[in-house]
């Protein structure tokens, strides 16, 4: 493979996480009055939700970047999408949130986690 058809190659796989991530939050921005029917809560505290989810995003993308550095940033993108994309194991957020009752922050802190 020459070196121009790796940069565009490189150029489609970046764009195609971009996509993803706004993609993402348009899903979590026309998913609010559902969270917030679900969960009981003001729109102050959805606030919270979101950019607690904003957040996220920004911290492990900055940390995904310097990981990427030190261990390789093919390997760290791989992680990084498969874990931000939701191939993570689901007992883990349904685990957290099982004991949680339905007007107590901390469901709506699972639901962060989730």
């Amino acid at each position: 493979m020459s070196t121009t058809s790796r940069r565009w190659y490189a150029l489609a796989v970046m764009l195609c996480a971009v996509f993803l991530a706004s993609f993402d939050f348009n899903v979590v921005t026309i998913a609010i009055p559902s969270i917030q029917r679900s969960l009981g809560t003001s729109f102050s505290e959805i606030q919270l939700i979101v950019a607690g989810y904003a957040l996220s995003f920004a911290v492990l993308l900055i940390t995904g970047g310097r990981l990427g550095d030190l261990y390789g940033r093919r390997r760290m993108y791989e992680i990084g999408m498969a874990g931000f994309t939701g191939h993570r194991p689901r007992w883990f957020g349904r685990a957290c949130c099982r004991e949680a009752s339905p007007p107590s922050w901390s469901r709506k802190r699972c639901r962060l986690l989730r």
